[in-house]
């Protein structure tokens, strides 16, 4: 359902400042962005797409021609506004500079851009995860497919950064769509999957190797056994790729999974509204059977395995003993006394190496 919205101030001398601002689509609309001076309380809203000034349809136009009219116009200017029945969320943050975060995570999906995560500045403002972002400090958004190019726009922005956004209401048995941007596969990759971190060989660790190889001869090159530099990676089929979609080396325990925060999922579109609701960080993992409890777990993965090469070039085999105190910590999920990795990885019975944690809200 379309609501039309008929606004009219009086404009005595061109020079008066009327206080209505818009700016036009990709696709040639033009919505109206802010709303102050005479338009201040005419009924229009932040998000209405405007259709006519004093009679001139604007659809197609430049936002430059529309102030134009405008400001040209001496007396009464009318404005004609559509507003879809949709709720429009209008949030405004200081930002004191460019490296200022602000806690707003986006994703662009199929041309449009939503709400993921909402911290910081605007962890309380009025908008909602699953929102859909409109306007950016009256740049219109919507056609946009590059989650980077908002992003971008974002951290751009000193002063002021104004967020409009629209909210429908829930169509049942809609099909749920993920909007996390940072899940899909890379490359050629299959689905799947799990992101992570690698431990690899690479110029730390080649410089570390290096560097004992001067104080202790060749037993120094066994540190390259125990990689110390760290890249993103995803994980699938036991293969583990790099975040381009290049095929690396077999899973091992070099591969860190990361757990899923998966905060966000998007149950339902009525029009170009979305609803979103949590799937929760607290789900188990993988297959694993619900009522466990999430945690971490102690493990002897590369950084303890560094270690004891280090003591066993320091004082011999003894130097061993530190794989009995693994000092490596991946995120773990405990049910049934076993133990879990984020991707529901069977690790070993549970034993006071796991440390269950308080559940995230």
């Amino acid at each position: 359902m379309v609501k039309t919205i008929h606004a009219t101030v009086y404009k005595d001398s061109i020079d008066t400042k009327v206080g209505l601002t818009v700016a036009t689509a990709k696709d040639g609309k033009v919505y109206i962005t802010n709303l102050k001076l005479l338009f201040e309380n005419s009924g229009l809203q932040k998000g209405d797409e405007m259709v006519m000034v004093n009679g001139t349809i604007v659809e197609g136009m430049s936002s430059s021609e529309v102030t134009d009219i405008i400001t040209h116009t001496i007396g009464d200017v009318n404005v004609v506004a559509k507003r879809r029945n949709v709720k429009t969320i209008s949030a405004t943050v200081y930002k004191d500079s460019i490296d200022t975060k602000v806690g707003l995570t986006v994703v662009a999906k199929e041309g449009k851009v939503y709400v993921t995560n909402l911290r910081l500045l605007f962890e309380n403002s009025d908008l909602q995860k699953g929102d859909e972002v409109v306007l950016i400090n009256g740049t219109h958004v919507e056609g946009m497919t590059s989650t980077q190019e908002v992003v971008d726009i974002i951290k751009g922005i000193t002063g002021d950064l104004n967020v409009v956004a629209k909210r429908g209401d829930v169509t049942p048995n809609a099909k749920a769509v993920p909007v996390n941007p940072n899940e899909a596969p890379p490359g050629n990759a299959p689905p799947g999957w799990v992101w992570g971190t690698l431990k690899y060989v690479g110029p730390e660790t080649k410089c570390n190797a290096c560097m004992f190889c001067i104080f202790c001869g060749v037993l120094g090159l066994c540190l390259l056994l125990c990689p110390t530099d760290e890249k993103d990676a995803y994980a699938v089929n036991g293969r583990v790729y790099d975040a381009a979609g290049t095929y690396i080396c077999p899973r091992d325990d070099n591969f860190i999974p990361t757990r899923a925060e998966g905060d966000i999922t998007v149950v339902a579109k009525r029009g170009a509204a979305v609803v979103a609701t949590a799937v929760g960080s607290e789900a188990p993992p993988g297959k694993c059977p619900a009522g466990g409890v999430w945690g971490t777990m102690k493990y002897a993965g590369p950084n303890t395995k560094r270690n004891a090469c280090i003591a066993c070039l320091c004082c011999g085999p003894l130097g061993l003993c530190i794989l009995a105190c693994p000092g490596d910590e991946k995120d773990a999920y405990c049910v049934n006394n076993k133990v879990y990795d984020a991707t529901g990885y069977y690790m070993g019975p549970q034993d006071d190496k796991f440390t269950p944690a308080r559940p995230r809200s």
